[in-house]
């Protein structure tokens, strides 16, 4: 993959829409396969369902699931005798949704429609809980997303959204996406330049990598406050690019660090693939 480069917001949010259109049986999948990649997703639903289940919400409790993806989580909610209502920007997803949700019986308490989190069209106040897996890193304005996400709830309300780690074990230790090593990798891609080497640009998809910082600046701008959090996922592992352990290897590896992470060990708790935080608006704190 070739550098990243800046684009317009609407140019961005046209890759993004074509990276997951052509992705949407793969994200079906996904739940299924056994893979490092796909475990930790399998996980990281698992996490979020099950601290959405000891919130105790009141049976009818309206949950808004922003970029729903293949309708997983939205019907796995609405089979909890939850209020979902589940929006995309990916029609594919839309459709996908549906069908899950009639499939399993939920199509009643599943409300899909097209939606856009930067801009979303509920009036304050509108929800009990709004969660958004995997969405904060593919946005051009993740605060104006987190803002959005908690206007909708309201006071009292909850917002659960998950983050890609900045510093994540698996990139620590890989001298080509390491951000320790950022410095020295921008340096020589100057001195290569300078003798007239240019890298072919990405003109793909781009997922943001950020800190705990960043992620605590967002919510506190929000007037959320954490409730709980943790770091999820270790692996895939790759030296230069390139998988360093077979699935089985690997799945064993992740399982391991992660009972490491959760059991808070420094230097692990929080060096996981991905962030999940729950908060709470500020107002009922």
């Amino acid at each position: 993959m070739g550098p990243i480069v800046e684009t317009l917001p609407d140019e961005q949010q046209r890759r993004v829409d074509a990276h997951f259109a052509a992705r949407v049986t793969a994200w079906t999948r996904i739940y299924e396969d056994q893979n490092v990649f796909a475990v930790i997703h399998q996980q990281r639903r698992a996490v979020a369902l099950r601290w959405i289940d000891e919130l105790g919400l009141p049976p009818g409790a309206r949950i808004l699931d922003v970029g729903c993806g293949a309708g997983l989580t939205a019907t796995a909610l609405a089979r909890r005798g939850y209020a979902v209502v589940a929006i995309d920007t990916v029609p594919g997803m839309l459709e996908r949704t549906r069908q899950t949700a009639t499939e399993v019986g939920v199509g009643d308490r599943v409300t899909v429609a097209p939606g856009d989190v930067q801009q979303l069209d509920f009036p304050d106040g509108s929800f009990d809980l709004t969660l958004a897996l995997g969405v904060l890193p593919w946005l051009p304005s993740p605060l104006g997303a987190m803002a959005e996400m908690a206007r909708v709830v309201g006071r009292g309300g909850y917002v659960l959204v998950t983050a890609d780690n900045r510093w994540r074990l698996a990139h620590v230790l890989d001298p080509e996406v390491s951000p320790a090593l950022a410095p020295v990798r921008r340096a020589a891609g100057a001195v290569l330049r300078w003798f007239g080497w240019r890298r072919r640009q990405w003109s793909g998809a781009v997922a943001r990598t950020v800190s705990r910082a960043d992620v605590g600046s967002w919510l506190h701008a929000a007037r959320l406050v954490p409730v709980r959090s943790t770091s999820l996922g270790f692996g895939p592992f790759s030296w230069f690019g390139h998988s360093v352990f077979p699935d089985s290897l690997g799945l064993r590896l992740h399982h391991e660090l992660q009972a490491l992470a959760d059991r808070g060990i420094p230097g692990i708790r929080w060096a996981g693939a991905q962030y999940l935080v729950l908060a709470r608006h500020r107002g009922s704190c």
